[in-house]
């Protein structure tokens, strides 16, 4: 039987060590008549526990990073997708304090820290560069939870342009193979120019005539 994500939640936290004890909110608002600092679970709350994890004060239960998800407490994409769900219920904040939250899984299925530095493109098409998966985060961030972000003013992604393609090609093509893929779009381009040429040449002619 297919748990409810609130459990879902609560358990990868727990495994995660986030302090958490569940009551009857009639006891919560008892502890908070008597002076006692306590606090509901909010997406808030979640990530700035997970944002500890960047300055070392807390490991949230996580190996060293970047590591296969299924050896962290998440087990794999779905739990750690629940989490991603929970903490876009406070969307400006959780997109707005991505960097460093060890909450990225990439393409090769390597959990990692979203990190400013080393941004990651935000695209659906990482299967034109099959090798590089840890450049692309999964795909079924793609077009869910992310789907709406801004990626000129989100400082963990990068836009997967043609620009951005061409500058890894040598990365996946052979030498020797990468050199005749560049000697053909040459070939193409010049044979495409001579056609211009000779296009505007024929019109100037014949408009002269």
């Amino acid at each position: 039987m297919k748990k409810p994500q609130h459990e879902v939640l609560r358990n990868v936290l727990l495994s995660c060590g986030f302090k958490m004890i569940r009551l009857p909110l009639h006891i919560y608002d008892s502890f908070q008549a008597a002076g006692v600092d306590v606090s509901c679970v909010s997406p808030r709350a979640v990530i700035d526990f997970y944002a500890l994890f960047q300055n070392g004060s807390c490991h949230c239960g996580l190996p060293v990073l970047p590591a296969d998800v299924a050896s962290t407490p998440f087990g794999n994409n779905a739990v750690l997708k629940v989490v991603h769900d929970y903490c876009s219920q406070d969307v400006a904040y959780f997109r707005s304090h991505l960097s460093g939250l060890p909450l990225l899984l990439c393409e090769d299925a390597q959990l990692r820290q979203f990190a400013s530095r080393d941004r990651v493109f935000l695209s659906a098409h990482h299967e034109v560069l099959p090798n590089l998966g840890s450049m692309f985060i999964h795909h079924s961030y793609v077009g869910t939870i992310f789907k709406d972000v801004d990626i000129d003013s989100c400082d963990v992604f990068r836009r997967f342009d043609v620009a951005a393609f061409a500058s890894f090609l040598s990365n996946v093509l052979p030498a020797t193979q990468f050199r005749s893929y560049m000697l053909k779009c040459f070939n193409v381009f010049y044979r495409c120019l001579k056609v211009v040429v000779f296009s505007v040449f024929f019109i100037v002619v014949c408009f002269c005539c």
